[in-house]
C-alpha cells in the first residue's frame, strides 16, 4: 500500500512538469523546394484551423518555419500560389522537407516519425475507403434484387 502511495505521489508531482514541457516544445521545419519564385510565401496551417501556425518566405529555394507544438499534429503546408497543400504530421523536432512545385503530395519529410506512421496509415486506409465507395456505388445502382443481395454479401 505504501508503495502505491509513493508511485502515485511521484506521478502527481511529475505530471505538471511534463505538461509544461510539452506545451513549450518547439519545432523547426526547413524547406528545400524548387520552382518557386523568391519571396513566395510558405505557410503552415493546423488541420481544422484557419489561422497560420507558422509563416515564412521562400528565398533561393529555401525556407525556415518555426513554432510550438504540444503534441504531434497534422498540418498543411501551403507554398506560393499552389492551391493544393502538402499534408504533414509534424513533431516538436528539427525536420527537413524536400520537393518541387506542382506536386505537393510527393514532398519528402525527414525527421518526423509520426509522419511515417501517418503515411503507412494512409497507404492502407485510402485504398480501403476507395474500395468501399466503389462497392457502395455498385450496390446503390444494382437493378435486380438478386444482384443487390450478392453485392451486399461482398460489402
Amino acid at each position: 500500500m505504501l508503495f502505491r502511495f509513493i508511485i502515485v505521489s511521484c506521478w502527481m508531482l511529475l505530471l505538471p512538469h511534463m505538461a509544461r514541457t510539452q506545451a513549450n516544445a518547439a519545432f523547426t521545419l526547413t524547406g528545400q523546394v524548387e520552382g518557386f519564385a523568391d519571396s513566395s510565401e510558405a505557410k503552415l496551417v493546423r488541420s481544422g484551423e484557419n489561422t497560420p501556425l507558422a509563416v515564412g518566405q521562400i528565398v533561393k529555394n529555401r525556407f525556415v518555419l518555426t513554432g510550438n507544438l504540444s503534441e504531434p499534429s497534422l498540418v498543411f503546408l501551403f507554398l506560393g500560389e499552389q492551391a493544393q497543400p502538402a499534408e504533414l504530421f509534424l513533431e516538436s523536432k528539427e525536420m527537413v522537407i524536400r520537393g518541387s512545385k506542382g506536386n505537393p503530395g510527393a514532398m519528402q519529410l525527414e525527421g518526423s516519425a509520426s509522419h511515417l506512421i501517418f503515411q503507412r496509415f494512409l497507404s492502407g486506409f485510402v485504398p480501403f475507403v476507395q474500395l468501399r465507395n466503389q462497392q457502395a456505388s455498385a450496390l446503390n445502382s444494382a437493378t435486380s434484387e438478386k444482384l443487390r443481395y450478392s453485392l451486399m454479401a461482398a460489402y
